[in-house]
């Protein structure tokens, strides 16, 4: 079998939900290159997004 991974997948729980049922296995999103006060709120979205599954 092969692993399937998304790279820079949109970050909301329908999107993922839709990979997932398509068998992806591992989602990346995408972070801008930026400071702290921008990526931190970012990932906290992220993370909501994968608690929410």
């Amino acid at each position: 079998s092969i692993s399937v991974t998304i790279f820079f997948a949109k970050p909301d729980k329908p999107s993922v939900d839709s990979l997932r049922s398509a068998g992806v296995e591992r989602a990346i999103f995408g972070l801008p290159s930026a400071g702290r006060e921008t990526v931190l709120p970012l990932l906290d979205t992220y993370a909501g997004v994968m608690r929410s599954r």
